[in-house]
């Protein structure tokens, strides 16, 4: 039960390189605990390993303290992310009970199991450092990034729904991505407000989050076509509408490269930027690497 046997490894070894050791460790012995007390949910609890769900919100954290401090946060610290990191993974899980599992009522109740276990774990977590104003901190930003990932969850469901009875609309499709800003946005507010950065640190850090955020859901986006052309037949996303117009994907890579080179520009701004600006380049990389995909598909 290793990330580099998953299908998620390429992107998140572009992204986070090395430093996803200084994660897994914790979250597959937090996943492995989990699958001995409750085997009956091995495969369901297994899948979540290659979830990018935990990974983006406790590894953004991390560079988020990193860009102040210079370092990764201390042991002392890491129940508290870890915590924010399971939520994340949670809202991934129930992604997945409504896009996988809506014809498979007992995988779909497995997975609702699932996603209440890794709730529990969270907040014991939370509650056991509660005297820690950190835990408070960490509390606030798990409730802002709920309350909005809520909101752009149900804005990319009712997306789909329109989109496959009416005309595709761009800025609805990009407000929607938001949900994929979120984990990002908050580990990295996370992270900074932990090493109790100033204001115009967290207000540039939420920046960069939009571009990576909306970058990543345009490269997945693109990545995932067949499987949405087959599932739906109409375009609802901003690549399967553009194919439809027979239109190529270029204007959806210079956007993406745009957003990357201002979130490289801004990154600058904070006393140690050389992590943020490693994911930046991942995403540089896995954004050529998408370039070079033959795309076969029949519209």
């Amino acid at each position: 039960m290793k990330i580099n046997e998953r299908s998620t490894s390429p992107l998140m070894r572009n992204l986070f390189g090395k430093d996803l050791n200084i994660v897994l460790q914790d979250y597959t012995a937090c996943i492995s605990e989990l699958m001995l007390g409750y085997p009956e949910l091995r495969d369901m609890l297994e899948a979540c390993i290659n979830r990018t769900g935990f990974l983006f919100p406790y590894m953004s954290a991390e560079y988020g303290w990193y860009s102040i401090k210079g370092y990764f946060i201390p042991s002392e610290l890491k129940d508290i992310v870890l915590a924010f990191g399971l939520l994340g993974l949670v809202a991934a899980v129930d992604d997945d009970t409504v896009d996988e599992f809506r014809t498979d009522h007992l995988r779909a109740i497995r997975n609702i199991c699932v996603s209440e276990l890794l709730q529990n774990v969270a907040y014991f977590k939370l509650f056991r450092n509660a005297e820690k104003s950190e835990a408070h901190i960490a509390v606030e930003e798990i409730s802002n990034a709920l309350n909005f990932l809520i909101k752009y969850q149900f804005l990319d469901a009712l997306n789909i729904k329109n989109f496959s009875e009416n005309d595709f609309d761009l800025h609805q499709y990009l407000k929607a991505t938001y949900k994929t800003v979120c984990p990002i946005k908050f580990g990295l507010r996370l992270g900074l407000r932990l090493a109790r950065a100033k204001e115009n640190y967290i207000q540039t850090a939420e920046k960069i989050a939009v571009n990576l955020g909306m970058s990543l859901q345009l490269i997945d986006d693109i990545l995932d076509l067949k499987d949405d052309i087959r599932n739906y037949k109409k375009p609802v996303t901003y690549p399967m509408w553009l194919l439809s117009q027979n239109r190529d994907l270029n204007e959806i890579f210079s956007l993406i490269h745009k957003k990357l080179e201002e979130s490289l520009s801004l990154s600058k701004i904070f006393p140690y930027h050389s992590k943020i600006e490693q994911v930046i380049k991942g995403f540089k990389k896995v954004l050529e690497n998408v370039r070079n995909i033959k795309l076969s598909i029949d519209l």
